[in-house]
């Protein structure tokens, strides 16, 4: 084996030679021993945004995402052309949102379920566990049996402010993500 290597070594007493014994086209070599880096490597010339500025755009989506308030693509694009507007002034094209969130792992689309304001901030366990100890203390009071409990709902939407659309979400999440509606309109 070592017998090899310094047959190999030998052989190899330049550029030229070296592409030949490892089989590798002159030019290719030539390029990577000046430092250029592989076409593969580089970021395309097409490319609208910088690195940080993706990265910003991620974590926006991510935050957005655990509070509730999920993405549009046309929510993503806005971020984008401010992004660029503060550089360049230019504007990400109509697909630009979706081909991002292809190439970007940590993000995914998935469609949103409706979900109201109120609901969402009555979602605290001990807020639920005191309703529920005066709803038995009522029930206890009144002489209400368990029969006569009934689930009502309430709930009031506001039409098309609300509806199931699809969202950009972090790719861990499991199901269909909650889209809160924001707060009274009245």
């Amino acid at each position: 084996m070592e017998v090899d290597r310094c047959q190999v070594r030998d052989r190899i007493q330049g550029t030229r030679n070296a592409a030949v014994v490892y089989n590798v086209a002159e030019t290719t070599l030539r390029r990577r021993r000046a430092g250029v880096p592989a076409r593969r490597d580089c970021q395309p010339n097409s490319r609208k945004l910088i690195q940080k500025e993706e990265e910003a755009i991620i974590n926006h989506i991510v935050s957005l995402d655990q509070r509730g308030f999920a993405p549009t693509y046309a929510a993503i694009r806005d971020m984008a052309d401010k992004l660029l507007a503060t550089r360049s002034g230019g504007r990400v094209g109509v697909n630009w949102p979706s081909t991002f969130v292809k190439r970007t792992e940590s993000l995914t689309t998935r469609f949103n379920r409706a979900y109201d304001r109120q609901r969402a901030l009555c979602e605290d366990l001990a807020l639920i566990r005191s309703w529920f100890k005066l709803v038995e203390q009522t029930k206890v009071k009144y002489g209400i049996c368990d029969k006569d409990v009934y689930n009502f709902n309430k709930a009031s939407f506001i039409i098309g402010k609300i509806t199931t659309q699809l969202i950009v979400t972090a790719s861990e999440r499991r199901g269909r993500p909650k889209t809160i509606q924001l707060g009274n309109r009245e």
